[in-house]
């Protein structure tokens, strides 16, 4: 097992130079904020409780920056490089006989650097899918479960699987400030997909999970002529705004404008409307991170449709876990969500 270690910068491009922060404005906005905050005592004030928003928006849209326990971030890297780098042994030798971990440090157009990773498979070609998945809050990238290896081989489709930590997570360097921050980190990892691991755009498929559903579908509408490949949206929200309506009622509101201000909503449905390629929903019906009426499979913009059934021995867990209960768990979720990624040909099926 060879382990290859990357660092790709990215720049700003067409896509993507609307989401570039203005700093020239922010450094005389910050230096007139000051001075009001010492002449106005209702404008410190005010600024103080700003900021206690924002942190709240912060940990309430990325608290794997400040509240993943440390103990646990050792077990996740213990276990991680044991199965990649470690004995191979009888339950790691088949992914590892046909893949190869991939470590990178992409630079993102403002300056961030974000830890990746893709587990490549050895025999790549240019119309080899390849996967990216975007995390949950309070997630590492190399927690992401990895059955869609094994699956896409015993499918006839091998894939590549990439993985990252947005800006404050993990190994990626930077701090968090708003939406877009992740959603650049995002188009960075693309771009390191397209340039460096070969894969053709219409060949990059999105898979985006709770948090990471929003802000894969925000990336993949950044170019929607050239990003064709599919995406699927598991237990996501339709806005962020949907969201804190159905949680918080008239506070919900209040908090959206004040989000909003900042930076830190997202209009996931109006992008998802953007996009081109086939889209994929996922639900559960008693979730209770994603309030039902914000999720996106009420918006009828989809293509696929899977609504999370318990297999019949796994129903009160189903239940109790809902929003972060594996697939597995659930009847046909996995066998659908392979056929969707990577359709049998009739040829295929026949043989």
């Amino acid at each position: 097992m060879t382990i290859e270690n990357i660092c790709f910068e990215t720049s700003w491009n067409d896509s993507t130079i609307h989401l570039m922060p203005s700093p020239n404005f922010d450094r005389v906005t910050q230096i007139a904020l000051d001075v009001l905050s010492v002449l106005f005592f209702p404008v410190a004030i005010a600024r103080v409780v700003n900021y206690v928003i924002v942190d709240f928006a912060n940990r309430l849209i990325l608290p794997a920056a400040k509240e993943i326990p440390i103990d646990r971030i050792y077990r996740a890297v213990r276990n991680f490089y044991s199965y990649w780098i470690g004995p191979m042994v009888e339950n790691n030798r088949f992914v590892r006989e046909n893949y190869q971990l991939v470590e990178q440090t992409v630079i993102t157009p403002d300056k961030v650097a974000i830890h990746a990773i893709c587990l490549k498979y050895k025999e790549i070609l240019p119309q080899t899918p390849t996967v990216i998945y975007f995390n949950c809050n309070f997630q590492l990238c190399i927690e992401t479960p990895t059955w869609i290896l094994e699956e896409s081989i015993a499918r006839g489709t091998p894939c590549n699987l990439v993985l990252f930590d947005y800006r404050g997570v993990g190994e990626s360097q930077g701090q968090f400030t708003g939406t877009n921050d992740l959603v650049i980190d995002g188009s960075s990892i693309v771009e390191w997909v397209k340039e460096k691991i070969g894969t053709n755009p219409e060949w990059i498929h999105f898979y985006g999970f709770s948090l990471g559903g929003a802000i894969a579908t925000l990336t993949k509408a950044l170019d929607p002529k050239k990003l064709t490949g599919k995406l699927i949206h598991d237990r996501s929200f339709s806005t962020s705004n949907s969201v804190m309506e159905h949680r918080y009622g008239f506070w919900g509101k209040l908090l959206h404008y004040i989000f909003d201000y900042n930076g830190c909503s997202a209009d996931v449905a109006a992008n998802f409307s953007k996009i081109s390629g086939e889209k994929m929903v996922i639900y559960h019906p008693d979730d209770s991170i994603i309030p039902f009426d914000a999720g996106m499979h009420k918006m009828n913009q989809h293509d696929h449709l899977i609504c999370l059934e318990p297999k019949p021995s796994l129903v009160e867990e189903s239940k109790a876990y809902n929003h972060v209960a594996p697939l597995y768990w659930h009847e046909t979720a996995v066998e659908r969500v392979m056929a969707f990624l990577f359709p049998r040909t009739v040829a295929e099926v026949v043989l």
